[in-house]
């Protein structure tokens, strides 16, 4: 079986979500390289707690990450501006964590005096992260301070145990100097590689990186599924079996993950790309393949990368032809277009039925995408657009059930901290 390190996860994830707020993710990997020679002094957690705290912590502040900007635009009414509660949320619905481990993310700016009034397994731990944020804060933003002064400045209330480990993983500024060298990014993924995470585990990373593109550019989530939902019924359709479905589909969830790279000034421009745009638009296949096979996930990139590859060779990016390009990357192909003419876009309104299949007829009759796949798209229009829109709502009842359960936790937050 095929082993799948975390730290080359984190590593590849790391280089792509800097894309949408790169101190946040620094900060992230400094209070996570902190907390791993705390937990390590403090030999009171397990190893598997550890490896979940450090995780957790390159991805405590993934709430402010404009996590809130996808919500804000479907429901305006809706106050999103904790980014705790955000991140806790977000961890929560997305992710492989347990509600445990996101709590972390949920307290860790609550008030120190609060701590005392919540009953969550690792308040210590929460309590923890909100003094390395101050810790950080002071690393990066001020020169070189004792650990003496660090401390008095963040807390009033700080156990002596805490204080004490502190002074001894922070013997002769080692800390701050291995922080602002750099080299404690070396020293925290050499402890990353030593864990082993099994492929469902790191396909759930995959998806919540995906989930991540969605909150920085509106619709990119619904056009992933949807795409997804297509491919799964053009198989169906066309009667075509596969042992290797699941592949398939992720690569079809997955198709525009480079697209994180993007910036996102041309992935939302309200009007047609210039050259320039569009070269640098065509660049997300190729960084999605990049990642996808960086992950270990050969065969879904390889299938992901090819969704804008033509018949006739006009396609990119590697302008491949007819018996060049799998079926796997054809029936993406025609998936993709399908979607991209059915949904309202920053540049367009959504196209009619006529027009959708007159489209793609043409496309076909031109040798662009495969004949049989557009046929059979034509026959069953109406049924794969009951089936989109299906899809539609209910993401939509997810969505507003996400924004209920942020309300309440938020709600509950608020009255703990004014309490």
């Amino acid at each position: 079986m095929k082993k799948y390190v975390l730290g080359n996860v984190l590593r590849l994830f790391s280089y792509i979500l800097k894309g949408i707020d790169e101190e946040l993710f620094l900060h992230g990997h400094r209070v996570a390289y902190i907390l791993l020679k705390y937990l390590e002094e403090q030999g009171k957690y397990s190893e598997y707690e550890i490896n979940q705290m450090v995780q957790i912590a390159i991805l405590h502040d993934i709430g402010a990450c404009k996590l809130e900007e996808r919500f804000k635009h479907e429901f305006p009414e809706a106050d999103l501006s904790n980014h705790s509660v955000c991140g806790y949320i977000f961890l929560e619905n997305y992710t492989v964590y347990s509600t445990d481990m996101a709590e972390i993310c949920l307290y860790h700016h609550l008030p120190y005096e609060k701590y005392s009034l919540i009953n969550s397994r690792y308040k210590e731990i929460a309590m923890l992260f909100n003094i390395l944020n101050d810790i950080d804060n002071i690393y990066i933003n001020k020169l070189l301070l004792d650990m003496e002064d660090i401390l008095s400045n963040v807390d009033e209330n700080f156990i002596t145990e805490v204080s004490n480990i502190f002074l001894k993983i922070n013997k002769d500024n080692i800390l701050y100097k291995k922080i602002i060298s750099g080299e404690y990014w070396n020293e925290l993924y050499d402890y990353l590689d030593t864990i082993e995470i099994s492929k469902e585990e790191l396909e759930q990373f995959t998806k919540m990186v995906v989930q991540c593109n969605n909150f920085r550019s509106k619709g990119t989530l619904e056009h992933s599924i949807t795409v997804e939902v297509i491919t799964y019924n053009l198989y169906k359709l066309l009667g075509i079996v596969r042992e290797d479905m699941n592949t398939i589909l992720f690569a079809a969830f997955c198709h525009d993950l480079g697209k994180l790279l993007t910036p996102i000034e041309i992935l939302e421009k309200p009007a047609k790309l210039t050259y320039e745009e569009m070269e640098i638009m065509k660049d997300h296949v190729i960084q999605t393949g990049m990642i996808l096979k960086g992950l270990g996930l050969e065969e879904v990139g390889r299938i992901a990368e090819m969704h804008h590859e033509k018949l006739d060779g006009t396609g990119y990016p590697y302008g491949l032809k007819d018996e060049e390009i799998p079926m796997e990357a054809k029936i993406l192909a025609v998936a993709d277009i399908l979607s991209a003419l059915m949904e309202k876009r920053s540049y367009k309104e959504k196209f009619s039925k006529d027009r959708t299949l007159d489209i793609l007829q043409a496309m076909a009759e031109e040798n662009k995408i495969d004949k049989n796949v557009v046929r059979v798209v034509v026959e069953n229009y109406d049924h794969l657009v009951n089936i989109c829109e299906r899809v539609k709502r209910k993401n939509n009842f997810k969505y507003r059930d996400i924004i209920r359960r942020y309300n309440e936790v938020n709600n509950k937050y608020e009255e703990l901290c004014k309490g």
